[in-house]
This record gives structure tokens, C-alpha cells and sequence, in this order.
């Protein structure tokens, strides 16, 4: 008796070796195929022994009767319309074609049987993308999804929780694949998960719950996965298009208020309110907002040595970005005869200077297994190297964890600079400021712009997996540049989230090199495809610059 193979019906189809891997083969994961996996319960045997020794024919072509007549045991209602389709493959003719050219009927009995939910397929796409880690991570650039993992979300599919890992699933899911049932699915979760947490809120227990903290902050993820770039946008205003989203980050700064007013919880749920806080005061970064007086401290929620110090940079960041933006929103232009507004535009500028001086000294504390290695790529025929590489430059990292901490700060400290650049020119063509301090303050926050943007560029093919390092980090030859045929499958949401935050913000500085501007935007583009974000997506496509007033 021979044993069929255990691969599935979408590899045969296609004639190529099946990796039998479950529930979704390697193969049709990365040619974007469905797989139509059989499951252990329905592979059919044959008797061969009739045909080795002679008594029967062995007949032609797929063994179509045999399968149709195991799928009559299993369904006893349709035995007719089995013999229909079993009569009508027979009077076709095609009995020795391939499997292509089976019957519609026979074809549409067996894939029902075969074919995965639309729900599990979604979750497995999230799941192995999104919550499981392609690298291992320093504490620094962790994310709270780690703690979607722990909870019991997936044996709880009603919950706030797994609501709302169902409808991220979905819209991520549909995106990726542009599935629209997935899409309308994604919203119908949607929907049940904010009805379930707005009830959640009314009650102190369950509104400062570890899964309602984690559903909120993954709603707003939900708003992001479903936002369509091809929507008319009435103006390039970031807040504007990521409303919705920075609506959940502003109910997840209320329940995280709450939380901090309890005693002193579990481990778990300090680390996760320390998680939710980075991920909150990148947010309030990104709209101009200035952080409330209980989320400033970083060490209240964990937060120890550099990180720490970076963290309250951080804030000091936020605070001088939203003065910068009340000032420039009510006085665009400087008047000599406005004494105030000029006395507030000078001390914006000397502690935007103090501060980064405070960052430049920052990198310098930095333990020696976090800096990274720079080479020159040399193009060995790839005719694709300057596309994927930006001037032939690349930074090499011990891990993609660093890779991510670096390219923080230095979009920290593009922000801080591109507010000096700001300053200076609201200060050119008045007759008190002086201008010979005015010009080389200028040009040394634009070459440090320059510079910033040289080295976030460089660190980008490190993160999509474009380089690798096969050999001695002293040798640039040993540099390869890689072309994977799809990042979408090389490359995980977990690793290209740790761009998305540092190519938004890079982006919408306005002394940024155009050159370097337009690779940032183009790599932003391709990050957004590869963790579903339309937003991010929003921002890459523009033709104008972004800002966040």
C-alpha cells in the first residue's frame, strides 16, 4: 500500500515540492497563494496490489473517484450529487488531464473541506508577523504587544482583548491580502470590542484591567491598518488623518492615569504601563502635545541608566515642540516691536541648543555592545544597489534591537534641530539679532541635520534585511547586498515597526536634504506595507511636506 503525500493540494496543483508545513506551507505563504492543506483525517489509501500484480489497469490521471467516494462516507446527504459529479468527470473525457481540469461539482465538494476559516488564517497572519519576535530585543526597544502574547485573549475570543486582536487581525489580513470579507469582518469585531470597552470603562476594576489597557492601544493600531491613502485628504495636517487613532491614545493616557493611582500592582503591570508610556509619548511627539505632569518621570514607571537619561530628553523634546508650535501658530513672522514674543522666540532658542548638546553627549554613554560598524558598499552587478542603499553607505549593528534605539534618537534630535532651523530663519532680516552668530548657528544645524539623516538612511537596509555581514565587520568586501523577492515575507512587523516612528518624524523635517528626503520617504512607503499602516502610508505619498501645527 502506497502513502500520499502529505503536501498540499495547491503545491500539487502547481507541480512543486510541498514543505507540508501547517496550517499555511512556506510556499504558497511566499507566492501569496491559498493553501489548501488536507488534513491528517482525509488522505485517501490506495490498494496497489491489485495493480502490481497484474488484475486491474492501473488507470490514468489523478485518482479524482477515489477521493469523491471517501467524501460520500463522510457526507451522507450528498450521495446524489456525488454520482452527478462522479457521471459527469466520466462523460467528459478528461479523466487522464491533470488536476486542473477537474469537474467544477467535484471541485466545489472538496474545497469546503479543505479550505482554512478566514478567521484563523487572519490570526495566524497577525500572530507571525505582529506578536511573533524575529530577533531578540534590548529592554529599550520593547513593545506592549509582548504582553498580547501572555494574556489569554486566544481561549477568550469574546473578551475586550481578544475582540480586538480579531478585528486588528482582520484589517491587517485584509490589507496585506486586500480581502474585503476580511476587511468587513475586521470592522464587525471592531465594533463588538469598542461596544465592550466603553462598558469596561464604567466600572474602576475593569477599566484599569491589563486587557482593556492592551485593546485600546490595539484599537488605535485597528484605525491606522484601515485608513486608505486614496481618501481626498482636505490638508496635509498629521492629526488630521490619524484622528481616530490618537482618540484611542488619548483613552489610554486616561486609563493609564487611573492605574497610577492604585497601589502598587503587579510586575506585569508595571512593565506593561512602562511599555504603553513609550509608545504614548511617541504619539504625543508626533501631534506637538506637551506631556502631563504624571507621565514626565520616567524612573515612577521603570525606567533606569541610559534609558532613562534618553527618556527625559524625550520629554524635554515634547515640551520645547509644543511651545515651538503655539508660538509659530500666533506669531509666524517676528516683529522688532513685540518685545515678549521676541524674548520667548531667544529662550526657545537657547534651551533647544542646551538641549542638544545634553543628546550629543547622550550617545557617548552608550555601552560599547550598542554602537554600530560603517561600510562602503561596493555595487558587485546588482544594478538595484543604489535604490536599496542610499549613497553606497550602510551601518552594520550587533542587533536590529540598537539599530531601532539609535534611529529614536536621532529622530529626536532632528526634531530638536529642525526647531533651531525654524527659529533662526523667524529671526533673519531683523536689524537687533546678530547676524554673523545667526549664520554659523544655521549651518551647523543644518549640517547636523545632514549627518542625523546620513546615518538614519544608512541604518535602513540593515533593519530590511538588504545587507548582510558574512565575514569580518573590518572588511567592507564582506558586505552582500540581498534582494529577496518580496520584503512583505522577508521582513516582519516586528522588526519594521522599530522604523516607523523615525521615518515619520524624519520626514516631516523641513531642513532635511531633498535627496534624503525622498529615499526616507520611499523606504517609509515600503515600511508601511510591510506592518499594514495607512497612515504611514499617507505620509510617504504626499507630495508636500507633512506638518504636525
Amino acid at each position: 500500500m502506497t502513502y500520499p503525500s502529505r503536501g498540499c493540494l495547491t503545491c500539487k496543483k502547481r507541480r512543486v515540492k510541498c514543505d507540508e508545513s501547517r496550517p499555511i506551507c512556506d510556499r504558497c505563504q511566499k507566492a501569496k497563494l491559498t493553501c489548501d492543506n488536507v488534513g491528517d483525517g482525509r488522505f485517501i489509501f490506495l490498494n496497489e496490489n491489485e495493480f502490481v500484480v497484474g488484475r486491474r489497469k492501473r488507470p490514468r490521471g489523478p485518482n479524482v473517484n477515489a477521493r469523491l467516494t471517501s467524501q460520500a462516507g463522510d457526507n451522507q446527504g450528498g450521495s446524489t450529487s456525488i454520482s452527478q459529479a462522479q457521471r459527469q468527470f466520466r462523460s467528459s473525457g478528461n479523466a487522464g488531464l491533470g488536476v486542473e481540469n477537474r469537474p467544477s461539482g467535484a471541485q466545489s465538494l472538496i474545497a469546503p473541506s479543505l479550505k482554512i476559516p478566514l478567521g484563523e488564517q487572519a490570526l495566524n497572519y497577525y500572530y507571525r508577523n505582529y506578536l511573533e519576535m524575529e530577533h531578540s530585543l534590548p529592554d529599550i526597544a520593547h513593545s506592549h504587544l509582548k504582553y498580547v502574547v501572555a494574556s489569554p485573549c486566544f481561549a477568550q475570543p469574546q473578551s475586550i482583548l481578544g475582540l480586538a486582536v480579531s478585528a486588528v487581525s482582520h484589517a491587517t489580513f485584509g490589507r496585506a491580502w486586500k480581502s474585503h470579507t476580511s476587511s468587513t469582518a475586521g470592522a464587525a469585531h471592531y465594533s463588538k470590542a469598542l461596544f465592550k470597552t466603553k462598558l469596561a470603562l464604567q466600572n474602576f476594576n475593569d477599566a484599569v484591567d491589563d486587557g482593556t489597557l492592551l485593546a485600546i492601544m490595539i484599537l488605535g493600531f485597528y484605525e491606522n491598518s484601515v485608513t486608505d491613502k486614496s481618501t481626498q485628504a482636505s490638508n496635509h495636517i498629521l492629526p488630521m488623518w490619524a484622528s481616530r487613532t490618537f482618540a484611542h491614545h488619548d483613552g489610554a493616557l486616561a486609563v493609564l492615569k487611573l492605574r497610577r493611582q492604585l497601589s502598587p500592582g503587579t510586575t506585569c503591570g508595571k512593565n506593561l504601563d512602562k511599555l504603553v508610556r513609550r509608545q504614548l509619548m511617541r504619539s504625543l511627539l508626533l501631534r506637538n502635545m506637551c506631556p502631563p505632569p504624571w507621565l514626565e518621570d520616567g524612573a515612577e514607571y521603570g525606567e533606569h541608566d541610559f534609558i532613562l537619561e534618553l527618556d527625559r530628553s524625550m520629554v524635554e523634546v515634547s515640551k520645547i515642540r509644543y511651545r515651538a508650535s503655539a508660538l509659530f501658530a500666533d506669531h509666524p513672522f517676528i516683529s522688532p516691536s513685540d518685545e515678549s514674543k521676541m524674548t520667548s522666540f531667544r529662550l526657545l532658542l537657547t534651551e533647544a541648543q542646551l538641549l542638544e548638546n545634553d543628546l550629543a553627549a547622550w550617545a557617548n554613554c552608550l555601552p560599547m555592545g550598542s554602537w554600530y560598524t560603517t561600510h562602503i558598499v561596493k555595487n558587485k552587478g546588482f544594478e538595484n544597489t543604489r535604490n536599496s542603499v542610499f549613497n553606497s553607505t550602510v551601518h552594520i549593528y550587533s542587533s536590529v534591537g540598537y539599530s531601532g534605539v539609535w534611529n529614536r534618537y536621532r529622530a529626536l534630535r532632528l526634531a530638536v534641530n529642525d526647531i533651531i532651523l525654524k527659529v533662526l530663519s523667524a529671526f533673519n532680516g531683523l536689524p537687533d539679532f546678530d547676524s554673523p552668530i545667526n549664520g554659523p548657528l544655521s549651518e551647523n544645524a543644518k549640517l547636523t541635520i545632514q549627518h542625523l539623516a546620513d546615518d538614519l538612511c544608512a541604518s535602513v537596509p540593515y533593519m530590511l534585511g538588504l545587507v548582510e555581514l558574512n565575514g569580518s565587520v573590518d572588511h567592507d568586501d564582506a558586505i552582500e547586498i540581498k534582494a529577496p523577492a518580496s520584503l512583505k515575507t522577508a521582513v516582519k512587523a516586528t522588526t519594521a515597526t522599530l522604523l516607523c516612528w523615525p521615518l515619520a518624524m524624519a520626514a516631516m523635517v523641513i531642513g532635511i536634504p531633498e535627496s534624503h528626503r525622498k529615499y526616507i520617504k520611499d523606504c517609509l512607503l515600503v515600511v508601511s506595507e510591510l506592518v499594514d499602516d495607512g497612515v504611514l502610508e499617507r505620509i510617504a505619498a504626499s507630495d508636500t511636506p507633512v506638518n504636525t501645527l
